[in-house]
């Protein structure tokens, strides 16, 4: 068992070392020879420690020495063959692919390939372990020991743009620029940022708790389930938004990051997933209860890697939990728990989704809906309760009495990979009013990654809570209480591409079953 710099390997951070280190970082004392690199509070006196900084990518210069080692890390292990564990289409190969196995290191494919996690409680920590195990073979390649990879923070309102490096000189001299990114509504390879919606963190941020129970997605880091699930939903608040919707507004209709399968050949997958990883520590900083599963499955789950001389690592997420004393690396604005509630939500606007509720259930159906095929235009759906009853019968609401259901699930979700759209919903929108960002009617977003779809296994299923959303609505006379109205407004509609046929109206997507759920 690889101890990846825990106990068992004698560098381990004693208790309070950590604390020491974010005060000295906050206080400004401590140098960087590379920048991203830095010696903290010594394992004893004989032996110090090193805890690397990953940075904002936003705070490096785009000719400064970071990027130059960051290109050549990856112009190296893009140059190695295919089969070679250390290369990029291996180890892009570890999260999803339909390549075919390689006869030259089949074992460490089949024991790594199409391994990533989604919709379960072990994407953050799945997650984090390959990050870790990437940035150790780029290290290498690059040659340069204080190489880290930098995180790209999209929910700063300045920085939704692609990094420069990413996209300038936008030919193949620049390692960091592929041409399979979304091409227009927003060009992201010509610099134009991401929407807020699909950059708000506030919902995912709100949860509490860090699991829910089996087949609900309200929660900030997965369902529960009985053991390792490739792909699943439905996704965690967090994972839908940001992670699912960033991946889908860059990736567009033809892109890498759109596609499960292609997503991490594009070098922008390692920054927005350190960003990911980044989150994680946010979130427990942030205190109020949110804290890690205690289950041993959880913890004791293991999975396995490539190291940097290319051999099989296994790790659990025990073995993650403390970025700083276990894999010896940090971001550049950790800071004291004190401060990281004006982190979390810096760059978001509070939206009506921002109020957790305490459950992690869907509970009893509630009212429900026939789907409906979704393309280019908006689409409005009525659901009512059985026999016309209303959410909240007149009567009651004089007395603020809640909704009878608070959580939206749709299922049945199927979609077209290629036509890069998703889909803000608005709840209860009143036909004359224009759908728009943030205003008490938003309730989220509908991008689909790393769901099965296309007739292949089991479509999806999303949950959006409503608790917040219909209780500010009633509070502000906004809604009737009676039935409930579910709008899709579709996003990322691109310009028509000469090489394919215009996008029937109803291609896009389709959700089969629309629910209003009690929690």
């Amino acid at each position: 068992m690889h101890e990846a710099n825990g106990k068992g390997s004698g560098c381990y951070l004693p208790d309070g070392s950590r604390r020491r280190f974010l005060q000295r970082v906050t206080a400004g004392t401590i140098a960087a020879p590379f920048i991203t690199r830095t010696t903290v509070w010594r394992l004893s006196r004989a032996e110090a420690q090193e805890v690397r900084v990953r940075r904002n990518v936003y705070n490096l210069a785009s000719n400064g020495p970071e990027i130059a080692a960051l290109r050549t890390g990856v112009k190296v292990m893009q140059a190695r063959s295919a089969s070679n564990p250390r290369g990029w289409r291996f180890q892009a190969n570890i999260h999803a692919t339909t390549d075919q196995l390689p006869t030259t290191n089949k074992a460490l494919a089949q024991a790594t390939w199409n391994t990533c996690q989604h919709g379960s409680f072990f994407f953050f920590p799945w997650h984090r372990m390959y990050v870790y195990f990437f940035e150790q073979i780029l290290r290498a390649a690059a040659q340069e020991p204080s190489l880290t990879l930098p995180y790209w923070n999209y929910s700063n309102a300045a920085q939704r743009a692609l990094p420069l490096p990413f996209r300038s000189p936008a030919n193949s001299t620049n390692p960091l620029y592929v041409a399979q990114r979304r091409t227009s509504n927003p060009n992201i390879n010509g610099g134009q940022p991401l929407s807020a919606t699909v950059t708000s963190t506030t919902a995912g941020f709100a949860r509490t708790n860090f699991a829910s129970a089996p087949g609900s997605g309200l929660s900030f880091g997965g369902q529960s389930v009985g053991g390792p699930s490739h792909i699943t939903t439905p996704h965690s608040v967090m994972e839908q938004t940001p992670h699912d919707a960033v991946h889908v507004a860059v990736g567009g209709s033809s892109g890498w990051m759109r596609s499960v399968n292609l997503a991490a050949r594009d070098p922008i997958f390692w920054l927005h997933h350190c960003n990911v990883d980044r989150w994680w520590n946010q979130w427990l900083a942030l205190g109020g209860g949110r804290a890690n599963p205690t289950a041993s499955l959880w913890r004791n789950q293991t999975f396995s890697f490539i190291g940097a001389g290319g051999q099989l690592i296994t790790m659990s997420a025990s073995q993650v939990l403390d970025t700083a004393a276990q894999l010896n690396y940090l971001y550049d604005d950790e800071v004291p728990a004190s401060s990281l509630m004006q982190v979390a939500s810096s760059g978001d606007r509070a939206d009506a989704t921002s109020t957790a509720s305490a459950s992690d259930s869907t509970g009893e159906l509630v009212a429900t809906t026939d789907g409906a095929q979704l393309g280019t235009t908006p689409r409005t759906l009525w659901l009512t309760l059985p026999g016309g009853e209303a959410l909240v019968p007149r009567a009651d609401r004089a007395a603020g009495a809640m909704p009878r259901g608070r959580v939206l699930r749709l299922s049945g979700i199927d979609y077209d990979e290629g036509s890069g759209i998703y889909y803000e919903i608005y709840v209860n929108l009143p036909r004359e009013t224009k759908p728009v960002y943030p205003s008490p009617y938003y309730a989220g977003l509908l991008a689909p990654f790393a769901m099965k779809h296309g007739g292949h296994g089991a479509a999806g299923v999303a949950d959006y809570d409503l608790t917040a959303l219909l209780e500010q609505q009633l509070a502000q006379g906004l809604w009737d209480g009676s039935r409930v109205s579910v709008t899709f407004v579709p996003q990322g509609v691109e310009d028509q591409d000469p090489r394919r046929g215009a996008l029937p109206p109803g291609r896009a997507m389709r959700v089969a079953k629309i629910e209003l759920r009690r929690d």
